[in-house]
């Protein structure tokens, strides 16, 4: 670890929040609770609940994750259709409202594998040609055909995509590895992160 790199990571944000020792892999839980702590140099993200709802700030993220009920969460098929529906929905508000290009993710725990949804691998998620009901009819199959549980994920995430970097030849993204201990995180690594068609790889 660089004098640089410890620099840049504990500096800006020393002072503005605690992290807890126990620690989340809920990308919309780091993302919202970053946001509301003002770091400034996020993707743009919004979090969707299983019933559909579109999140874009901490307050809001808390009080779905109250909500969400077992029943709200239960794998039937109008929650699933409701679920996929708040995805493409979120992923509309990237496309007209933001302008931006997005990258959906029905699971927001951790790096998600399968449930990532790259734009290579699903064109007609992202394609603004076709219908809503066809987006959702899209992604509702794809959910019912590949979450093995009995309940939705928490939360899904639509995040601001950014084109994989190339590490000798190989298209990655980067982690940064460390532990917390009394609430200050204490990095230890940076890690390459294979990618293959949008999907995380493992370090």
């Amino acid at each position: 670890m660089t004098k640089e790199l410890k620099e840049e990571l504990g500096e800006p944000y020393a002072n503005k929040l605690t992290l807890p020792d126990v620690p989340s892999d809920d990308k919309a839980d780091h993302h919202f609770l970053l946001q509301s702590h003002d770091f400034s140099d996020l993707l743009f993200t919004l979090g969707v609940s299983p019933n559909g709802t579109i999140i874009e700030d901490y307050p809001t993220y808390l009080n779905a994750r109250r909500d969400g009920t077992a029943e709200r969460r239960k794998k039937t098929p109008e929650n699933v259709r409701s679920f996929a529906q708040g995805i493409v929905r979120a992923i509309e508000r990237f496309q007209n409202d933001f302008h931006l290009s997005a990258f959906a993710k029905y699971d927001s725990s951790g790096c998600g594998g399968g449930t990532n949804m790259s734009p290579d691998s699903h064109a007609v998620l992202y394609d603004k040609t076709k219908e809503e009901s066809e987006r959702v009819d899209y992604l509702t199959k794809y959910i019912n055909d590949g979450w093995g549980h009995e309940e939705l994920p928490p939360f899904g995430v639509v995040e601001e995509s950014e084109e994989a970097e190339k590490w000798s030849g190989v298209p990655a993204d980067y982690g940064i590895c460390g532990f917390v201990l009394n609430g200050k995180f204490f990095p230890t690594s940076v890690n390459v992160e294979r990618t293959t068609h949008g999907r995380y790889g493992g370090m």
